[in-house]
């Protein structure tokens, strides 16, 4: 029992300990984690004292977790897991008594299992898998569990590799179970749609997006714009796109010929994150050499399907023409709803000669306006948002400069468009000790693109006029003090997400090419009967896995050379060479010698072989008792092909003299 009270506590301290790391614990359970540690280590409570402390921890419980919903709602799920916590470690204190030891298993898998759906990391992982076992492990000590099969179970192991396999290669992916809409919103949270507050919220939530490597140096902080939407349609004081994805507006690519020298280019290689949206995040410039990708009018990358798993795609830097496609005319709402913004734009266009003039009248009112950055401005007014944004508050985040100083161009008759996507990431080395950017959620942007005669769509991003540190230095107002602990474990967690995505990466290019080469994966090209015909190959080796442990319980009632000896014989039988009833293995070895004499060596060593087996007194090892199966086997084999051969020559022979 002691074993077992190691083990626990072993799971136990992993467990939470990666919980705490990743911020996983509310400010309750964090106090009362480590008194209920010390109790489960050093001091013994009786079930009435356990009980006092578990009704203490738990009305504290629930005033912090009514304070933590109603700031966020969405927090109610953690809150639940915490009493799960709360109660495993309250478990605890009674596994040191040894008392109701086998709840204790219970809680610690399901706070392995809830812990899973919120800390994915690579670190995260390791301690899930290392703790599965051990826990595994201590209910087999819990039962006393004594192996004696362990053949049979790495048996079964190893018939279900190919099965796993085939499974990866052949049935598609299922949808996450735990899945949200993401009709419009992508898991990199950007939304095909902008209003006054959208981003702000968004940016708050570091959820990793994506990792972006460079053939040479890094981009300066002022050029790492990374688009994904193009927004050109304004109604009821929301920004939408226009788009349509299909051939008209596509751009007709321009794809990289394998036999290019690529190093004379630069280009940009992405890794990104499952986000369940067609468009991929780039730098605008260059073309794809992949033919699931294609580039709009407007700029956007668009892929051929929704992305639903890690995706990795090239970007080579060479001349693209979307820049240069001409804007179509926009109707403007005849209903003015930002009347101020309206009067200030017709006011620089009544005092400039040039889309320039204007442009330079709108960062000089927006330097010396009083304008500061931030990602907590408080409610616009819904009936005019961006009147109360420029003129009132004067506090807001990158959608209120970028969505505002759109239509203020609008209204001045330039054209404009907001794009939403990720500006600057994070610096990382890569295994190769090479910088690459990592982004995140916290870098979601919004800017602006305007038409200019002669120059095509120029990038104009107000929001580096009044903050500028937020481009030059990509610095967030967002709170991102992490301890040097938090941070130690986050570049050790990313050096092995870059290794293990690269694994990844050559088993589906793997996977693709035995689809692609090898048809009998396939089966079929009609994809039902692909399917019916996987089953029954799946269901082929389920049936051979079955036999070949049949055969394993049977080897202990007849052994194991006795039943490769019974096979023996039964295919000797197809040839018309049977061994006649009270005869001696030797004595019918030796009347197959007489017809076949080139075969003495492998025959006289089958007899020698299982006679020395069963007339021996020692008791065989399973390392010699397979020696002797696989030497028997060999020889087996031998006289079987030379039998095989002879008698099919004999066929031929005699079927050559009957047509002379």
């Amino acid at each position: 029992m002691k074993r077992f009270n190691i083990t626990i506590l072993c799971i136990y301290i992993f467990l939470f300990a990666n919980l705490f790391i990743n911020k996983n614990f509310l400010i309750s359970v964090i106090i009362f984690l480590g008194p209920n540690l010390y109790f489960s280590i050093f001091s013994k409570l009786s079930q009435k004292a356990i009980n006092k402390i578990f009704i203490v921890e738990f009305i504290i419980w629930i005033f912090n977790c009514y304070f933590i919903v109603i700031s966020n709602s969405e927090d109610w799920f953690l809150a639940l897991n915490n009493l799960l916590w709360l109660l495993t470690s309250i478990k605890m204190i009674e596994v040191r008594n040894n008392l109701n030891n086998k709840n204790i298993i219970l809680l610690l898998f399901l706070c392995i299992g809830t812990s899973s759906l919120f800390n994915i990391g690579f670190i995260s992982n390791l301690i899930h898998i290392f703790s599965l076992i051990l826990l595994i492990n201590s209910l087999l000590v819990l039962n006393k569990y004594k192996s004696e099969n362990i053949f049979k179970q790495l048996l079964i192991l190893i018939s279900f590799l190919p099965l796993t396999l085939i499974s990866f290669i052949n049935i598609p992916s299922p949808k996450p179970w735990l899945r949200q809409n993401f009709k419009t919103t992508a898991k990199t949270g950007l939304n095909d749609e902008l209003r006054p507050g959208d981003i702000n919220s968004l940016a708050q939530n570091g959820e990793l997006v994506a990792r972006v490597f460079f053939s040479d140096q890094l981009p300066k902080p002022e050029n790492r714009y990374w688009r994904v939407y193009v927004l050109d349609r304004f109604k009821n004081n929301t920004w939408t796109s226009t788009s349509k994805f299909n051939k008209q507006n596509i751009i007709q690519k321009n794809i990289v010929e394998e036999n290019f020298n690529r190093e004379m280019l630069k280009s940009e290689r992405w890794i990104l994150e499952p986000n369940y949206i067609m468009q991929r995040p780039w730098s605008g410039k260059g073309n794809s050499k992949s033919e699931n990708l294609s580039i709009t009018k407007k700029g956007v990358l668009l892929g051929s399907k929704k992305l639903n798993k890690r995706d990795q795609y090239e970007i080579i830097h060479e001349k693209n023409a979307w820049r240069e496609i001409a804007p179509q005319k926009i109707s403007l709402n005849s209903e003015i709803k930002n009347k101020l913004l309206f009067q200030l734009s017709k006011k620089w266009l009544n005092e400039s000669s040039t889309p320039e003039e204007i442009l330079g009248k709108s960062r000089e009112w927006f330097l010396k306006g009083g304008f500061t950055y931030s990602i907590n401005p408080g409610n616009m007014s819904k009936k005019s948002p961006y009147d109360d944004f420029l003129f009132q508050k004067k506090r807001g985040f990158c959608e209120h400069f970028a969505a505002s100083f759109a239509l203020l161009m609008r209204y001045a008759n330039i054209p404009a468009r907001v794009v939403i996507g990720f500006q600057g990431g994070e610096i990382f080395k890569d295994a190769k000790n090479k910088n690459y950017l990592l982004i995140d959620n916290t870098y979601a942007h919004a800017w602006n693109e305007i038409w200019i005669e002669n120059k095509g769509w120029i990038r104009v991003d107000p929001t580096s006029w009044v903050f500028p540190e937020r481009i030059k230095a990509s610095t967030l107002l967002i709170n991102k003090d992490e301890s040097r602990l938090r941070k130690f474990a986050k570049n050790i967690n990313l050096k092995y997400i870059f290794n293990l995505t690269r694994i990844e990466q050559d088993i589906n290019y793997i996977a693709e090419i035995i689809n692609r080469r090898f048809k009998i994966i396939k089966f079929s090209e009609n994809l039902v009967f692909n399917r019916l015909i996987s089953i029954l190959f799946f269901a082929f080796l389920l049936f051979l896995t079955i036999i070949s442990l049949l055969l394993l319980e049977n080897k202990k009632k007849i052994g194991l050379l006795r039943l490769n000896l019974n096979i023996y014989l039964s295919l000797l039988k197809t040839f018309s060479i049977t061994k006649k009833k009270g005869e001696t293995l030797k004595s019918f070895c030796l009347r197959v010698l007489d017809s076949y004499p080139h075969l003495e060596k492998e025959i006289k060593e089958i007899y020698i072989i299982y006679n020395s087996y069963k007339f021996s007194n020692d008791k065989f090892s399973t390392q010699k008792l397979i020696i002797l199966f696989l030497k028997m086997s060999f020889y087996q084999t031998k006289i079987l092909t030379f039998i095989a051969l002879k008698k099919a020559y004999s066929n031929i022979s005699k079927f050559r003299l009957r047509e002379k």
